[in-house]
């Protein structure tokens, strides 16, 4: 498998994951510093598969 896919599914696996992590962090009624550890844990795991992203479509070129 090429680096180039290999980087683009990493990424779309890690927004997936952050994506459904911010999701329970901001929804569940757990405690106020879990909720707030999941929430900007998916942030930061979004913010990082963006980068792969990007990153991924300049290892093309």
């Amino acid at each position: 498998m090429k680096k180039q896919t290999k980087l683009l599914l990493s990424s779309i696996g890690m927004g997936i994951t952050g994506w459904l992590s911010i999701g329970i962090g901001y929804t569940s009624t757990m405690g106020s510093t879990l909720n707030g550890i999941l929430f900007m844990g998916g942030l930061l795991l979004c913010f990082i598969a963006l980068i792969v992203f990007i990153l991924s479509f300049k290892e093309h070129e």
